[in-house]
């Protein structure tokens, strides 16, 4: 039982030290204000849809409206092997606009190739990515710009946060969704990034054709985590996380656990491939801590004294992750998620051991097709 006990608290003082590590990666880094407008960098906006017929018009429309001018960036639009009328809604929107459509050929196919495509036939400074089904701010672009020009930035990851919605499902969702994206500023803010999302991204064009195989071909998904770990290694590469309300992009969250769970393992899937000791000791942390909550509260129906421990855990994790929270939901506008923490981060930890397991035995699917891992 002792070595037990010492087992724990290394564990659990390894967790709370990560998090105020990354709480100081947030707070040591302000709100980003832009104090001075540029308009002069040639911007692409690229989309990789594939069968998003009833989502794609909203960032369309959301991108038509941005308040930069117009003749300083293209949206290009590429389609990969839709079967609905994406292709229709999309010409819809190219009447009186400059979007321009590029449909994949035979034998190409993912986003990966899309996103190649469409960078290749880009002519833009600043290649920005963003979902098909997102939503975004009319200011979104010329933040990002602004942003890029102060900073000098390789490569810039955006925020990006839920479409608010009713429900407790969407609640904990949510939560669990910005934990990541809390964890990935927090950690970018302190020079070591390990984490973005592809559906909020930026960076030079010319930097992508600096890396050789850029998106890690060989792999279905983690087109946003191995192009960040392969800019990383370039020496005087900037990356930076924009911490501004009007960059954050807005996305939907899964429908149902069955959706859900085959993204999560997706997302899990990628933790394979990557090999950077710095984030190979933040995934370490947080798996053992998870795991370690998993082992005391099953070995808690057999004996009181690991029940005690387990809540001695749980409530140290509880209380460090309600600071955590504090910071990114408020950034976020969304503290009317603090009541859900307690329910998210108990579930969390069950969630987290299955997920574990599953991206070992299951081939995760998106948009119908098998991902490679």
């Amino acid at each position: 039982m002792i070595i037990i006990l010492i087992v724990s608290f290394f564990i659990v003082f390894s967790y709370c030290l990560l998090m105020f590590v990354f709480i100081n990666g947030w707070m040591r880094t302000e709100e980003y204000e832009v104090t001075k407008k540029e308009y002069e960098t040639k911007c692409s906006i690229l989309i990789a849809a594939r069968n998003e017929a009833g989502q794609i018009e909203n960032i369309l429309s959301d991108l038509i409206q941005q308040d930069y001018p117009r003749d300083l960036f293209e949206i290009i639009v590429i389609n990969d092997h839709s079967t609905d009328n994406t292709s229709e809604v999309i010409r819809f929107f190219q009447q009186g606009s400059a979007i321009s459509l590029i449909n994949l050929t035979e034998g190409k196919t993912g986003k990966k190739q899309a996103l190649t495509e469409g960078i290749i036939l880009s002519n833009g400074e600043l290649i920005l990515t963003v979902d098909a089904d997102c939503r975004i701010s009319k200011k979104w672009l010329s933040t990002i710009v602004n942003f890029y020009k102060q900073t000098e930035s390789s490569l810039i990851i955006g925020p990006v946060d839920f479409i608010q919605e009713k429900g407790f499902w969407n609640k904990i969702q949510n939560l669990e969704f910005l934990s990541l994206v809390g964890t990935s500023a927090c950690a970018t803010n302190n020079g070591q990034p390990f984490l973005c999302n592809g559906a909020n991204l930026a960076y030079r064009r010319k930097v992508f054709f600096e890396i050789e195989d850029p998106f890690t071909k060989n792999v279905s998904s983690g087109d946003d985590v191995f192009f960040l770990h392969k800019v990383k290694k370039i020496p005087e590469a900037k990356i930076n996380f924009i911490k501004h309300i009007d960059a954050v992009a807005y996305t939907k969250g899964t429908p149902n656990i069955k959706s859900f769970i085959s993204q999560r393992v997706r997302w899990a899937s990628k933790s394979k491939q990557i090999n950077d000791s710095e984030s190979m000791i933040f995934i370490a942390i947080i798996t053992t801590m998870n795991l370690l909550l998993v082992g005391l509260f099953i070995a808690s129906f057999t004996n009181a004294k690991f029940l005690f421990l387990f809540l001695a855990c749980f409530g140290t994790k509880l209380i460090v992750d309600f600071a955590f929270f504090k910071q990114i939901l408020t950034f976020f506008r969304k503290e009317n998620l603090f009541k859900h923490i307690p329910a998210t981060n108990f579930f969390y930890f069950i969630y987290f051991a299955v997920m574990m397991i599953l991206s070992l035995v299951i081939k995760p699917k998106w948009k119908g097709r098998k991902v490679k891992v």
